[in-house]
């Protein structure tokens, strides 16, 4: 039970770290700051994959627990796979990668608040 309890707690320090490093790369001017931004999101993003799993195990009834691991299949592996291709439409059409960035920084926020009220509201319920 420690382990799980660990991971859930995980998944309020990882989203804002991965908005976070995307917001960062909007007012990037320098190489060192993308690389750094890019990073950190792709650590807090893989480390999530783990933690978002352990959690789901976690707080998931046994009769809907495979439900919702299609679903953050879906919508991380399927869904987000769309992801690359719009941005660089967004960075295409805005004539920069800072449209781009700002882009994945608004959806990073709003998916990082969304995720920490849906976890701590079941996180509540399960306590």
């Amino acid at each position: 039970m420690q382990g799980r309890s660990g991971a859930r707690r995980l998944v309020f320090f990882a989203p804002p770290v991965c908005a976070g490093s995307l917001v960062l790369l909007v007012p990037a001017t320098a190489s060192w700051m993308v690389a750094l931004g890019v990073t950190t999101f792709g650590f807090c993003f893989l480390l999530l994959m783990s933690v978002v799993n352990a959690t789901i195990a976690d707080v998931a009834p046994p009769q809907v627990r495979g439900t919702f691991f299609g679903i953050t299949f879906l919508t991380r592996d399927g869904i987000g796979a769309f992801a690359p291709l719009f941005v660089g439409y967004v960075a295409d059409t805005s004539g920069s990668f800072t449209g781009a960035y700002w882009v994945l920084a608004v959806a990073a926020v709003v998916t990082a608040l969304l995720g920490l009220l849906l976890v701590k509201s079941k996180m509540e319920q399960v306590e």
